[in-house]
């Protein structure tokens, strides 16, 4: 069998690489891996993983592979949509933060642990997180530190802390440091009153400081031999630091469904008419972008309909997570992400970390109460919204807000000229095809 499509975010791995062929996912092991391959299934670990939902299950296939390094070949379930951590809300990265650190406990059970602590190896299907590298598992040797420790605080740990501390959505830092955030970056920005709690000081500012003395001394950092109680303390203590962190984020638009012009009636209507136009299509990827707290995706959302929900606004992204988390959706993936700034192509050859179309075409839009956001703040001009828009997918619902809306009002208010309000026409929901987005357009009639 030829696997023609080698996947670009693997090829940092030395133990094996995914490839893709026909729309499915292969992982290949290399035999340099084979001992701890065969140490992770016949243990027994692999297999109360797989039970308890925290790794991704996979099945050995019968390929022949012309390659003298691969020893085998499995096929993995594949996840609906990939994310990325600077998508993340802070309690989705907080969620995969403890979901390693239970991984990483548990492997220590069975003789193994973790050699990667990297938050790209988490996936959330809907609002669970699961692991998914299966070759991030080693034979654990006696007397060894944790290999993944400072990779875990790079990606874990030192974002959540700068989140709690300041706020403010830390996790976008990933689009500039990918490898996970220095230690030196993130030590000047917590504040004074982090010096008084021992984490902070034990695991940034003294992992700070030695870095400076190591590094102006042009030494080797020593590692210290550390027992497997020790790993299992510093695991379990940085599991309740870590589940006790909060962060309090502000957000202008959080109080959007109580704050609006919508009576209880017509709020009602607009639900019904969003949830009769999305049976246009019976199963596939729905975008509801800019979704607010998610409202109208669980509306929409079923064992056949796949809800991407995203927000600009980090604290509303938070909210839908926890109501979805609340509510155990499974076909509801809630995401930060800007319409008008989407996630970029990063990563090796800027390819390593792709476009969120790249990796969920969706076969319907809803697109409510968004375009005035875009039109106003963001002076994009209607007819490349609607282009890009009929570029995304065959179907979209659209809503149009008039210019006396109170929240067009907010955003009208610094601008120092009103567009014209025949351009903004009175509340009405539109079900648009790819065709007929393209003929309107044409037409310049966008309604």
């Amino acid at each position: 069998m030829f696997l023609e499509k080698n996947n670009s975010a693997s090829f940092r791995d030395p133990s094996g690489f995914v490839y893709e062929k026909d729309g499915v996912l292969y992982r290949c092991i290399n035999r340099r891996y084979k001992e701890h391959y065969e140490k992770l299934i016949g243990s027994g670990l692999y297999d109360r993983l797989e039970k308890e939902g925290l790794l991704i299950p996979h099945e050995e296939v019968d390929v022949q592979f012309n390659d003298p390094t691969v020893y085998k070949i499995v096929k993995p379930r594949k996840i609906p949509v990939v994310s990325y951590p600077y998508e993340w809300s802070f309690s989705q990265l907080k969620d995969a933060a403890l979901l390693t650190l239970k991984v990483q406990k548990m492997a220590l059970d069975y003789g193994m642990t973790l050699k990667d602590a990297s938050a790209f190896n988490v996936q959330f299907i809907g609002c669970s997180p699961v692991f998914i590298d299966t070759l991030s598992f080693e034979q654990y040797s006696d007397h060894s530190p944790w290999q993944a420790y400072r990779q875990f605080c790079q990606h874990f740990l030192f974002p959540l802390m700068l989140m709690h501390y300041t706020g403010h959505n830390a996790a976008f830092l990933f689009k500039e440091f990918i490898d996970g955030l220095p230690v030196e970056y993130v030590a000047p920005l917590l504040p004074l009153r982090s010096w008084f709690s021992l984490t902070p000081v034990l695991h940034v500012h003294l992992q700070a400081f030695m870095k400076r003395k190591y590094s102006s001394t042009k030494q080797t950092e020593h590692t210290q031999n550390m027992s497997k109680q020790d790993l299992y303390r510093i695991t379990e203590s940085m599991y309740d630091y870590i589940k006790g962190l909060e962060v309090a984020q502000s957000s202008f638009w959080a109080d959007y469904y109580t704050d609006n012009n919508y009576s209880d009636t017509a709020s009602n209507e607009k639900l019904n008419v969003v949830k009769q136009f999305a049976q246009c299509i019976s199963k596939g990827i729905v975008w509801d972008i800019g979704s607010n707290d998610g409202k109208y995706s669980r509306a929409i959302a079923s064992d056949d309909k796949y809800v991407i929900t995203f927000d600009s606004d980090p604290a509303v992204v938070e909210a839908n997570y926890k109501q979805c988390r609340q509510s155990a959706h499974s076909t509801i993936l809630s995401l930060v992400n800007d319409f008008s700034n989407p996630s970029p192509s990063i990563g090796w050859a800027n390819e390593e970390r792709g476009l969120l179309v790249e990796r969920a075409k969706p076969d319907l839009i809803v697109f409510l109460a968004v375009l005035h956001h875009i039109r106003i703040s963001g002076n994009v001009p209607l007819a490349l919204i609607a282009a890009y828009l009929a570029s995304l997918g065959p179907f979209l619902i659209i809503e149009f807000i008039s210019k006396e809306d109170s929240q067009v009002q907010r955003l009208l208010k610094n601008k120092s000229r009103a567009k014209p309000a025949s351009r903004f026409l009175v509340l009405r929901l539109t079900l648009l095809t790819e065709k007929e987005i393209a003929c309107r357009l044409a037409r310049k009639v966008f309604w």
